[in-house]
């Protein structure tokens, strides 16, 4: 994993209690799709899934 490029103004979500606060506000659950761009270290993702969101996502940085 690499570090957020801020010239590329990346911020990678850190926060497990963020993460669930954003699946819970978006009213994310069992069977939602939800496409991801960018999944950064993945907290976000997990918390997705273990609200049982189907999820697409792409992570292309370019070097």
């Amino acid at each position: 994993m690499t570090a957020p490029r801020k010239s590329l103004g990346q911020n990678f979500l850190s926060d497990r209690t963020t993460a669930a606060a954003v699946v819970k506000g978006g009213r994310i659950g069992e069977g939602t799709l939800v496409v991801e761009i960018g999944p950064g270290k993945g907290f976000l993702t997990r918390a997705l899934l273990a609200a049982g969101a189907d999820v697409l996502f792409d992570d292309v940085n370019v070097e």
